[in-house]
């Protein structure tokens, strides 16, 4: 993704050396920033920094990747701790940003990478719910409750890899 960014930069650099004129809408341009800064705000939220490697947003698709904590090497290879994240921090990220549709995570574990790819409405219907309803607590804490078991976060995860 950064290496992405990097080569549009080199080429309006580019154009402008040449004397064209590179034009960037400004309105969207502070728009694609703000909501930026609110995905990763948002993620922040939910996940310590400490186990943050990289985080973007564009155009509704947001892209996490973690990495250990150096004082805790094996953070993420304890239990299904990838798992969690995967099932139940990723339907948490779609309910607090609607503007997400859809996710890409990728976590570093016994130097394999594993990684998820999940689109809104699949992770909605999979669930049988909608995002925008679960809002209120109670709502909220009765679907972790159906979902958080060790057996239903990997058949989560089975079905989306």
């Amino acid at each position: 993704m950064r290496l992405l960014k990097f080569a549009g930069l080199i080429c309006a650099f580019f154009a402008l050396s040449l004397g064209q004129t590179v034009y960037v809408e400004p309105a969207a341009a502070e728009s694609q920033f703000a909501q930026v800064d609110s995905f990763r705000a948002g993620v922040q939220r939910i996940f310590s920094p400490s186990i943050l490697e990289d985080v973007d947003f564009k155009n509704g698709h947001g892209e996490i990747v973690f990495h250990a904590p150096k004082v805790l090497p094996d953070y993420f290879e304890a239990g299904d701790k990838v798992n969690k994240i995967f099932a139940l921090e990723s339907a948490r990220l779609f309910r607090d940003m609607p503007t997400l549709k859809s996710l890409d995570m990728a976590i570093l574990v016994e130097g394999e990478a594993r990684a998820i790819s999940l689109e809104r409405g699949a992770v909605e219907d999979y669930y049988s719910v909608d995002f925008t309803q679960l809002s209120d607590k109670r709502r909220w804490q009765s679907f972790v409750a159906d979902n958080d078991s060790n057996e239903m976060r990997q058949a989560f995860v089975d079905n989306f890899r």
